[in-house]
């Protein structure tokens, strides 16, 4: 009895043994077998984020099966990749939707973490089956546009071009959307504008100059305001308005005066001329010229009837020292064509503004006859030299009207060239009846539809000081082509992008490398640039190890965060040693250092203690056990005590004390 209890505890302890797992084993027994429907799970994350208030990503399970999620209990971190340390966890679920595939978002907060890199992980476990998903993403701060200055002239005169100068700085981490700029003056006569300027990348600046030749119509006090909004990662952002406030006057001058009213401040434009019979090749809207300088326009003409004409041109005499006309007869046979030059000659003292000149006409008919009217032309003086550019302009219609022709001058400050600039001029848009009817020229030009006006965008690389620069235009069968007098110019200029904000290094992963393993390298960065690049990385080898992929390449859009990884096959045993990393995009060239680590393989030690076995050979192992000992119980149970001889002896002995007694 005493041996059957030690066998039957000796098993009892075999059984315990053998169910507890070996060292280093992270195998779970559960008191209930659950049925998985096997899937997978991925996460759903943008490249970057903005480091303010919460992020969102998204979890999707789908099955593998063809059989309906099981519902599950999972957890969801979010991991500091630099340091590996969890910086926010939380349960997360698959629900009994009776679907194959299930998606959910995780909305976490950010005040806790740094402007770095972060591995989003998700990952469910039961019943032995296990699946994960991960996504990087990387913490940055928004762009933040400000309005570093607003300057214009405090005074100007009736119907003088002004000239607003607003400079802008991304002081931010990533790159800004296109800048909307929201211009309006106020006073005795009001004027709104929105105009979109470029996006910036962090840190560069804009400096841009409008000019405007319809704010200063009317005598009085005006405040000027401009704000700006942006967008940054899907956020509308802003930037405090800044304001400012002119004067304008009345000129004092002995001589001709600026109309009060002009055409380009909202007034009726004056009538042109017209002659009976006499169709107009070339006839100015618009002529722009500097004081203390000479601009040359041209009136064609051509006689569309049977009959030759004189016709007399007088200039009022108020205007005589501003222009003068190569001839002041003209002889037109039939179908006879000829051009007078007009020479635009404002002095050094006139005062600036828009100035209508009229022009009286006579003409005689052969045979007889005479018809006489008065038509003007239009002509804007502006001060040549200064520190702001200056956009001069020539408009006038052709082909008897059927087609407008302009002529648009840029001249670079007499302090400082212009470069990466852009001219944009905003056309009205009834002035034509489509876009194809618009053509450009002279500079690389591109022309859009934008609040309510035809804009068009023309680059200008390099501007030396006080030099001028031209593009022309054209519009067939314009409408309403006194609406040009109205019209806006800009010239932006935009500061390099830096190539240290452009191209930044988000992080680099490079794990030590155990024996004759492979290992990997990731490098990953954030390209804050305005308009999409490719990025290039090289990883060169050493002559002791061979990198797979040593070159790579991707094209990186804004903000994007770009992620490369890199394989290192043939290498040492041991040692420590230094890979150059180059990143280049357009502008952009990055040059790190990479330590790869080499670790020889160490011995194992041998594991000690029971086997692990398996649940069903535990518990057949058990049962022989259990078996053995009944049997071995029953087998003492019936065994005889004594040998038969010996029976027989101790028998005779009783019966012969029965018979003695």
């Amino acid at each position: 009895m005493k041996k059957a209890s030690l066998l039957t505890l000796a098993a009892l302890a075999f059984l315990i043994a053998s169910a507890m797992p070996a060292a280093g084993s992270a195998t779970q027994v559960n008191a209930s077998v659950t049925v998985i429907c096997p899937f997978t799970v991925g996460v759903g994350a943008r490249s970057v984020y903005p480091r303010y208030g919460t992020v969102t990503v998204n979890y999707t399970a789908s099955s593998t099966g063809g059989c309906a999620l099981t519902p599950l209990s999972g957890t969801f971190r979010v991991i500091n990749e630099s340091t590996n340390k969890v910086v926010y966890s939380a349960g997360v679920t698959i629900p009994r939707t009776g679907s194959q595939t299930y998606t959910s978002n995780i909305t976490f907060p950010t005040s806790n973490m740094t402007n770095t890199i972060y591995i989003a992980n998700v990952m469910f476990s039961a019943g032995g089956f296990s699946t994960s998903g991960s996504n990087t993403f990387a913490l940055v701060n928004y762009a933040d546009v400000v309005i570093e200055s607003f300057s214009a002239p405090s005074t100007a005169t009736v119907g003088s071009t002004m000239s607003f100068t607003i400079s802008l700085q991304n002081t931010g981490d990533t790159a800004s959307g296109p800048i909307a700029l929201n211009f309006s003056i106020s006073g005795p006569r009001s004027y709104n504008s929105l105009l979109t300027l470029s996006a910036l990348s962090p840190g560069q600046e804009s400096n841009t100059v409008i000019i405007l030749n319809n704010v200063t119509g009317v005598v009085g006090t005006y405040v000027a305001l401009a704000a700006i909004t942006y967008n940054s990662y899907g956020s509308t952002q802003s930037s405090t308005s800044s304001s400012l406030s002119y004067t304008v006057s009345q000129p004092v001058s002995s001589g001709p005066q600026p109309v009060i009213n002009p055409p380009s401040s909202g007034g009726t434009l004056p009538p042109l001329l017209q002659i009976p019979q006499v169709n107009f090749t070339y006839m100015p809207l618009l002529v722009s010229g500097g004081r203390n300088s000479t601009t040359l326009s041209q009136i064609g003409f051509r006689n569309s009837g049977n009959l030759t004409e004189v016709i007399n041109l007088t200039v009022d005499p108020a205007y005589s020292s501003l222009l003068s006309l190569s001839t002041d007869t003209v002889n037109l046979g039939p179908n006879e064509s000829v051009s007078v030059q007009a020479y635009f000659t404002p002095g050094a003292n006139l005062p600036t503004g828009v100035y209508s000149i009229p022009i009286y006409v006579t003409a005689r008919y052969q045979g007889g006859g005479t018809a006489s009217g008065t038509g003007y032309l239009t002509f804007s003086v502006y001060s040549q030299g200064g520190s702001q550019p200056i956009v001069a302009s020539q408009v006038a219609l052709t082909n008897n009207g059927t087609v407008l022709s302009g002529i648009i001058s840029i001249i670079a400050p007499n302090n400082q060239g212009l470069r990466n600039a852009t001219l944009v001029q905003w056309l009205p848009l009834s002035i034509a009846k489509n876009i194809s009817d618009i053509s450009v020229y002279g500079l690389s030009s591109n022309i859009v539809i934008e609040n309510n006006s035809y804009k068009i965008s023309s680059k200008i690389g390099r501007l030396p000081r006080s030099q001028t620069i031209y593009e022309y235009y054209s519009i067939k069968g314009p409408s309403n082509p006194s609406s040009l007098l109205r019209s806006r110019y800009a010239i932006e200029t935009l500061s390099p992008e830096s190539p240290q904000e452009v191209l930044r290094l988000a992080g680099i992963s490079a794990p030590a490398i155990v024996g004759n393993t492979v290992g990997t390298i990731t490098a990953s960065v954030l390209y804050t640039g305005t308009s999409p690049s490719n990025v290039t990385f090289l990883l060169v080898p050493s002559p002791q190890i061979t990198v797979q992929n040593e070159t790579q390449k991707a094209l990186a859009f804004p903000n994007q965060l770009i992620t490369k990884q890199f394989t290192i096959t043939n290498h040492p045993k041991n040692g420590t040693y230094i890979l150059q990393l180059y990143i280049s995009a357009a502008g952009a060239n990055l040059t790190y250092g990479v330590p790869v680590v080499i670790n020889p393989v160490q011995p194992s030690n041998p594991s000690s203690g029971l086997p692990y076995l398996p649940l069903y050979v535990r518990i057949g192992v058990f049962i022989v056990l259990i078996i053995a000992v009944i049997a071995l119980f029953k087998g003492r149970a019936i065994r005889q005590r004594y040998s038969p001889d010996r029976a027989g002896t101790l028998i005779r002995m009783r019966e012969q004390i029965k018979r003695e007694s």
